[in-house]
């Protein structure tokens, strides 16, 4: 169920990916922004399938970072009292 209340959830997806084209991502977008719960969509123009590990990874990483971020998710260190607390 698309709609079922759940944790936030990113898709990423690549704009020049040939294996998970653009469309097929922002298809599953589409079938869950309107649940209860967070979706949001961030596609990479000209980065292929591999945008995790390619030239500009460290952009992607920072997209996921500030998405946990703005969502209260964000890492914290294992020695700090809210980790602690967990």
């Amino acid at each position: 169920d698309t709609r079922a209340k759940r944790g936030p959830l990113l898709l990423v997806g690549g704009g020049a990916d040939r294996i998970v084209p653009p469309s097929l991502v922002r298809a599953a977008y589409r079938r869950y922004k309107d649940a209860r719960s967070i979706t949001e969509l961030r596609v990479f123009a000209g980065r292929g399938h591999t945008l995790y590990t390619d030239h500009g990874w460290a952009d992607v990483a920072g997209a996921a970072l500030g998405f946990l971020d703005r969502h209260g998710l964000a890492a914290v260190p294992a020695d700090s009292p809210r980790a602690q607390s967990s």
